[in-house]
């Protein structure tokens, strides 16, 4: 008796979890395909919206019409970078996805496979949308590494965060570090996440205790602070501090004047 209240519990249980999902579903048909706005919700909490349509051969295709990575971007989240897209061509191959002109879909051969599908597609947005959460709780490491893969991809060849000893003695560690060529004075780089008054100040005396320190009769020592300007504009009063300091502040935004520094 026990075990059949259990099994008419967990029925009652799932009765009711279908039944709020039929509740919550709407369907619209539009000119080519229908629209089902489902009950799960994005980081805006919006309800996502999934796009079903036949193809010529007779197959389902279920997709997002491109609005998930759309969204994504205009919230500031570059998902072509190396790192971010790793992440997503992961999501989308745990769920049997495809990508194609920023639309994320699934085909179902069958009416059969078309639950699947469409709960796969469901599962594969919302993993995308928590890209969005993920790379805001490690904003600083994301950034490092979006400027780590821009060199290499642009084959800088210098060195990821050296420790340097400065003319005081003191052991100092930056971000990047490009060698001295006949050309190109020896360039040290740090990565500032958010370029504030006082944290471009505080690399005046690790940019003047180096200088002294690596200065050579032929070999001359560049500071330079990328500053992540994603979001916000990087601050006037930052920009006027490090001209002061004969510190080069360089948005992220201007990759070709970072180019230039190669």
């Amino acid at each position: 008796m026990h075990d059949k209240q259990k099994a008419l519990e967990m029925q009652d249980l799932m009765n009711s979890m279908l039944e709020f999902y039929k509740t919550n579903v709407t369907i619209k048909q539009l000119k080519q395909a229908s629209e089902i706005v489902t009950p799960f919700t994005n980081h805006l909490n919006d309800r996502i919206a999934i796009y079903v349509e036949l193809t010529k051969d007779g197959q389902i295709k279920l997709s997002d019409d491109g609005v998930t990575l759309d969204e994504l971007s205009m919230m500031g989240l570059d998902y072509k970078t190396i790192t971010r897209n790793k992440i997503l061509m992961d999501i989308l191959k745990n769920y049997q996805l495809y990508l194609e002109n920023e639309t994320i879909y699934t085909v179902a051969k069958s009416k059969s496979q078309f639950p699947q599908k469409k709960l796969n597609l469901i599962q594969g947005l919302l993993s995308v949308y928590d890209m969005l959460f993920t790379i805001k709780e490690n904003t600083v490491g994301i950034f490092q590494e979006e400027v780590f893969d821009f060199f290499f991809e642009n084959d800088f060849g210098g060195t990821e965060k050296p420790k340097l000893t400065g003319a005081s003695g003191i052991i100092h560690s930056v971000d990047y570090s490009l060698g001295a060529t006949k050309k190109r004075p020896q360039t040290l780089f740090k990565l500032l996440n958010n370029p504030t008054f006082s944290d471009v100040a505080a690399q005046q005396y690790i940019s003047d205790d180096l200088k002294k320190g690596l200065h050579k009769p032929k070999i001359s020592v560049r500071y330079v602070i990328i500053g992540n300007d994603t979001k916000n504009k990087i601050p006037v009063n930052s920009l006027i501090a490090s001209n002061d300091m004969n510190i080069d502040l360089i948005p992220w935004s201007q990759k070709e004047e970072i180019l230039s520094l190669k």
